[in-house]
């Protein structure tokens, strides 16, 4: 075959290539070198075009060197005119695909027959990653197989591993189950929201280890202002919960000020009254309660008789009741137990009770502003606690985050779980979001609280991740979004993102922005082809024109673990997710 280079650009090469070339098949995106001294610069056959009955034109784009047995991206010499011009043979493909040691299969060269494109483990799990494309293209397979790659078909196993998968579908669960029942020093536990399964693991979700954020996501607050209340709730249900005698003043303390706020309040006075009965109702101590003693010269009444309304309309004991509990008001005490050895456990109706002394409180009762946001709080735990998802709020010994992850990833003897799939297919969308935030920020919280950085390493897997990695309104409310913290600063703590969806458009664009790796299938709604080619840092027009034409299992690879973006096909797994279409024929005939 003979050629000669007509014209070297600033990354293409044209080549004129006699027509001998036609004995080559399949020859477009192939690797050509061009040999200069002792090094290779590596090209792509980007088009081909015959030029006349003996010659071919050929536009070589420019990719990389290949020196020293090791293949590096990007060109800074370009060719020679006289340079001599050859196709990689089989050894110097492999080095731009990728050695198998150290590293896993993400699948076959749709180009190259018999040749695998591979990932280093480190490069690819030390960063986020991102799986896209449109439902049917391949992507749960895509998850399945990487799986298979690194536990089933891997000489390393990954024993310390932390995979938490959220499976928006239950759809890993069966295949995950069948797969790891092969191997023996490696574990998966399936954990689902289904309350009617009594025969599975359903998810455990701590109540007293939450935090005010998550109860912020519980009870869907829209306004910073929501916020103050729920952080004064967690401090009173502690308190209330606290049987330590040091905490009494305390309770004492904030009960009669709360009472003294209400009496002051300038209503009337069955409304008064009516505001003290419901707070010493839900809320006493055995100083300050609707039988307390209150001591008069010549007699002695009950708190809860003092607050009779006379003949004439008023309070006939209010006085009396006033003087009694300014005795119990300090302003000088400061209760913090949040150093405190002490643990201090509560459920969703503890938590009720504190919410909903923190509204009265609050002087809910003096500003319908103030009632109307701190009150649909009281109705949204309501219906969570009158929900069959109040049986997930479980308190089951966890002492610290810490105790409930360790939990949650080894088995009752003791032995390491590697891959933990929680299904979420039996909870609403919203609901389901919530769980996931809730569970990604307590890995995160943990992970960067850790003495030794990066020591442990979790990788969340988000199935369907445009249900809950979007640009949503936690950015306004919390001041940040947990999958957007996660994204920009959870790689140095070792908490990895691996986000799976069929509509990147709607995406937080910071947190795809942070994908290091990624595989894209077919794509084919402008909208999210237009994301992709804006949100993704470096991606060539070439990667973005491709992808509305992809076969169905075909996905380019390409980010920091790969040499070159490559297109490969997904081979078939032994244990595929439950993921297929509807089969229409078997079931109608």
């Amino acid at each position: 075959m003979q050629y000669k280079i007509l014209k070297i650009d600033k990354a293409e090469i044209s080549v004129l290539i006699s027509k001998e070339i036609e004995q080559y098949s399949n020859i477009l995106g192939k690797y050509i070198a061009f040999l200069d001294d002792n090094k290779k610069i590596v090209g792509e056959l980007k088009d081909i075009e015959k030029q006349d009955e003996e010659n071919y034109k050929a536009t070589v784009k420019l990719i990389g060197n290949i020196e020293e047995g090791e293949f590096t991206f990007g060109v800074s010499v370009k060719p020679k005119l006289n340079s001599e011009l050859k196709f990689l043979d089989a050894e110097e493909v492999t080095l731009i695909f990728g050695k198998r040691e150290g590293a896993f299969s993400v699948g076959d060269s749709a180009l190259y027959k018999g040749f695998t494109v591979n990932a280093p483990f480190n490069s690819f799990f030390s960063n986020h990653f991102a799986i896209l494309g449109s439902t049917g293209s391949g992507k749960s397979y895509n998850v399945s197989s990487i799986f298979e790659n690194i536990f089933a078909k891997s000489n390393m196993v990954p024993k310390h591993a932390n995979f938490i998968i959220f499976d928006t579908y239950g759809e890993y669960a069966e295949a995950f189950r069948s797969m790891f029942k092969t191997l023996p020093n490696v574990h998966f536990q399936n954990i689902n929201t289904d309350l009617k399964d009594l025969s599975s693991k359903k998810i455990e979700i701590p109540v007293w280890l939450l935090e005010t954020d998550d109860w912020a996501l519980l009870l869907n607050i829209t306004t910073p202002l929501q916020i103050p209340i729920i952080e004064k709730a967690l401090k009173l249900v502690k308190i209330f919960k606290n049987e330590a005698k040091e905490t009494m003043a305390y309770k004492n303390h904030i009960l009669a000020a709360a009472l003294l706020d209400i009496i002051s309040s300038g209503e009337a006075p069955a409304m008064i009254r009516d505001q003290v009965f419901s707070t010493l109702t839900y809320f006493n101590t055995p100083d300050v309660s609707l039988d307390s003693k209150v001591v008069q010269p010549g007699w002695i009444r009950t708190l809860r008789q003092c607050m009779i309304i006379n003949d004439q309309g008023t309070l006939q004991g209010i006085e009396a009741v006033t003087n009694y509990l300014f005795q119990f008001v300090n302003p000088n005490l400061n209760y913090d137990n949040s150093d405190s050895a002490v643990i201090i456990r509560y459920n969703l109706e503890d938590f009720k009770d504190a919410l909903e002394f923190a509204i009265i409180s609050e002087g809910s009762f003096k500003s319908d502003r103030v009632y109307d946001y701190t009150n649909v709080l009281k109705v949204r735990l309501n219906a969570l606690i009158k929900s069959d998802y109040s049986q997930l709020f479980v308190d089951k010994g966890y002492s610290t985050k810490g105790d409930f992850l360790k939990k949650l990833l080894h088995n009752e003897d003791g032995s390491k779980i590697q891959v933990v799939n929680i299904s979420i297919n039996h909870v609403d969308d919203r609901f389901a979001k919530t769980i996931t935030k809730i569970f990604s920020k307590m890995i995160y919280d943990y992970a960067s609280n850790l003495k030794n950085r990066a020591s442990i390493p979790f990788h969340l897997i988000l199935e369907e991740a445009h249900r809950y990695v979007q640009n949503d309104k936690d950015v306004e409310v919390l001041g940040y979004n947990v999958f957007e913290r996660i994204a920009k600063e959870g790689r140095k703590f070792g908490v990895l993102l691996g986000l799976i969806t069929q509509r990147p458009s709607e995406l937080s664009e910071t947190v795809m922005a942070q994908c290091a790796n990624f595989f894209l299938f077919k794509l084919l709604h402008p909208k999210d082809v237009d994301f992709v080619r804006s949100a993704i840092p470096d991606i060539s027009t070439d990667i973005v024109e491709k992808l509305s034409y992809l076969p169905i299992g075909h996905c380019i690879v390409f980010g920091r673990s790969f040499k070159t973006p490559q297109v490969v096909t997904v081979p078939k797994v032994t244990y595929p997710p439950h993921s297929g279409s509807v089969e229409i024929t078997k079931l109608w005939y």
